[in-house]
């Protein structure tokens, strides 16, 4: 599996690999704000899929983070230079092996949590097969 994160130019994860994501306007659901993110921070449209994980963060305010699977549906990578440095997709290998002061906390544990998941999936598809 691959991943796309995206390096933040501004705001409290600058500099850092981050999930492409952002705040919910009001009257939006969850993965219509994952979608709209994915599309204003990557230039990628995607089609949500399960949730891989829901994390709390207490920043200036109380912040409650959803993190999906996506899968890109359409589009092209010319990604809003004004709040995002670098958009890169990474291999699985690779985001294991990051230095954790180079990507936020919350876009390693989903990697590691989806990883975890799919890997039991294959156990158990392998055991009762």
């Amino acid at each position: 599996s691959k991943f796309l994160l995206v390096k933040a130019r501004v705001g409290r994860p600058k500099g850092l690999w981050n999930l492409p994501g952002g705040h919910l306007d009001e009257g939006e659901t969850f993965s219509d704000a994952a979608k709209r993110e994915a599309k204003e921070e990557t230039g990628l449209d995607v089609e949500i899929g399960d949730i891989l994980c829901i994390a709390h963060e207490n920043l200036d305010d109380s912040v409650v983070i959803v993190i999906f699977k996506a899968n890109v549906t359409g589009g092209i990578i010319p990604f809003s230079q004004d709040e995002i440095e670098e958009v890169k997709w990474f291999p699985f290998g690779e985001i294991s092996k990051m230095n954790k002061e180079n990507i936020t906390h919350n876009a390693y544990n989903s990697v590691m949590a989806f990883i975890k998941k799919q890997q039991l999936n294959y156990s158990t598809t392998k055991m009762t097969a």
